[in-house]
Order: C-alpha cells, then structure tokens, then sequence
C-alpha cells in the first residue's frame, strides 16, 4: 500500500501519495538530526556497485540493526553481481554476449535475472518510462557511454562517425522481450542498468525493512532506516521519533548546503548531475549522463536534478505488492537532467 497522509518538507512542497516531486536542485547529503543518542542507531558503510552502500538504521536492537545492515548489503552484492555489465559473468553482461544472437534468456542465463526483475514490474515500468519520456531514458545506451568512457581513467571525445555508428545500436524500443525472456536483435547492442541499478538497490532495501516492520509492529517496536547508495537514498520510517534530514548539496561547491527537508515517512530520492563523473577537454566539461539523442552528454542546461518518489510502507493486514520507487526515482533523475526543466515538469 503507498503511504497515506501528506508528507510536507521544509521548504513547502507538499506530496501527495501520487505525487512525483521532481527538484531542480543539486546533489543530496544525509544527516541524522536527533534530540537522543541510541545504541539501536548503527551505521555501515561498504562498497557496492562501484560507490559508497551507506546505511544507517534504527530498531529494537544494536545487534538486530547490524543484522538487517548485514542483510542489505548482502542482497546489495548479490544484485551488483547480477546487474552490472561489467562484471563478466553477471547476467547483464550475458545478456549483451547473445546480442544478435537467436538465442533467449531461457537458454543462455540460468538463474533467471529477467524473470525475477519482470515478475517485480521492474522492467515494465523502466520500458513505460522510455515510452513515457520519449527515449530520454533509455537501457540500450550503452555503445554510446562506452564509446565516451566517462567513467574510466582515459576517457575520451569520440568522433562524429564513431557517435554516428553507436547511436544505430541504441534504441530499447528494438528490444524483443517476453514474460521470461528479452533478446537484443543487433551484435554490439548492450544493456546498461546503471541508471537504474542503485535505486533497485534500495527496493530491495526497502521489501526487506517492510518484513521487519511487519514483524517488529506486532512486538510493539520500530523501525527506521536510511539506506544510500551513490546518488540514491531511501528514506525509511522513523528516527527514533524525529524526521530524517537531507541536505541539499550545492553541485558546485560540496562543502556547502542550499538548504534541506526534513522527511518523515518512506520515499525514495535519487539525484542525477554533471558534476561526480566528467571530464574536461579543452575547457568543456562532458559527464556521463548520454543523451540517446544526440550521442552526447546531455546539454539540457540543468547541473543537477533530484526527484521524490514515494515508497511502499507497511500496513497490517494489507496486500503487499512489490513495485521500484527507487529504480523509478532514479530513473527520472536520469531522464529529467536529460530533457531539461520545462520538459521535465510537464
């Protein structure tokens, strides 16, 4: 069930359980804000995904805190070794090998990534946003960040024929998918979930705090949570009885804050910019955000964007149905920065 009530933050906006908030702001900063300091309170960082996994939660316990953190970051793992492109046995990566190929996920990849992430609506709402945005958000993007290399330590300006060449290989709307199984038609098409892949992260964050809540609401106890992961944070109930803070970073200057929003319910916030992976050439700056496009880093006049989703809470008794606030929060980041601030709040 999607929480109810109105959640209204510092500033003024005020979201409604259908209401997706999108902020043309800059990068995010959590801070815990709390009048009591509590032992049940712990905080982890690790490494998944290529960034900083931090969390920091709130529950009956010390030691039933570690033990949620535990699992969430085994879970974060399990996900990255599955998701990501550059891992070379992930399925992600599987899946880009068969490119071209006649052959489907049923008989190449074992463990079914597919299947599980189709039967989460995770890539039915990702294939909805590239509909819904226009292809500003789009999974087949990778020919093009690897012609760029943003991320990597030589990264480079390619040509106009090479950018030409990359862009005839993207496009999700050629994807063939099914129920249990997604083929790309052309070699040297690829998937890159990046975009996504730290926001689903923290739905599984999230499914695994909403079955501790079942079960610590029914011993009379809470729990509260904030789980970030790069540019992705979830919000979760309480801190131990004061709201969350997030700080608005400002894009240009880390050291200082805009300003910030005190959140008391579970959300999902996810920030996209130009300004953590990019380099300089002859005075322009190129990130890592590609626009399908063009073939370029996005140039949509934003540094910064920062989107709100809501998050499934716990209620007792009720149905529960797994859905990806936080792969769609940062999704939208993602396809927001690319479109720009008028297309964006349409």
């Amino acid at each position: 069930m999607p929480p109810s009530g109105r959640q209204r933050f510092r500033h003024g906006a005020v979201m409604t359980p259908l209401t997706v908030l999108v902020l043309i702001i800059s990068f995010f900063a959590v801070y815990f804000a709390s009048k009591r300091t509590d032992s049940r309170r712990q905080t982890r960082t690790s490494f998944v995904m290529g960034t900083a996994l931090t969390q920091t939660v709130y529950s009956e316990s010390a030691g039933h805190s570690l033990d949620i953190i535990t699992r969430i970051e085994a879970q974060s793992r399990e996900w990255d070794n599955r998701l990501s492109w550059r891992i070379e046995d992930s399925e992600t990566a599987q899946i880009n090998a068969a490119a071209g190929e006649e052959i489907g996920l049923d008989s190449r990849i074992d463990s079914g990534l597919y299947r599980q992430f189709y039967s989460r609506k995770l890539f039915q709402e990702l294939s909805a946003l590239f509909e819904y945005t226009n292809g500003a958000f789009d999974l087949t993007v990778l020919p093009l960040s690897r012609l760029w290399n943003v991320e990597s330590d030589n990264p480079r300006v390619p040509s106009a024929e090479e950018i030409a060449a990359a862009k005839a290989l993207v496009g999700y709307n050629k994807v063939l998918s099914y129920s249990d199984a997604l083929f790309l038609p052309e070699k040297g098409m690829g998937l890159d979930l990046g975009a996504a892949g730290k926001g689903a992260v923290l739905d599984g964050a999230n499914e695994i705090l909403l079955a501790e809540e079942a079960v610590s609401m029914s011993q009379k106890n809470t729990v509260g949570a904030v789980v970030s992961c790069g540019g992705s944070i979830l919000v979760y109930g309480e801190n131990n009885g004061d709201p969350w803070k997030i700080g608005i970073r400002h894009p240009r200057n880390p050291g200082e804050l805009l300003g910030d929003m005190e959140i008391g319910k579970t959300v999902c916030v996810s920030t996209s910019g130009d300004y953590e992976k990019y380099f300089i050439k002859n005075g322009v700056r190129y990130h890592h955000i590609i626009d399908a496009a063009t073939g370029y880093p996005a140039q949509s006049g934003l540094i910064s964007v920062t989107v709100i989703v809501p998050a499934q809470t716990y209620v007792p008794g009720a149905a529960y149905t797994p859905d990806s606030p936080g792969a769609m929060s940062d999704a939208l980041s993602t396809a927001c920065f690319i479109l720009g601030k008028e297309k964006s709040l349409r």
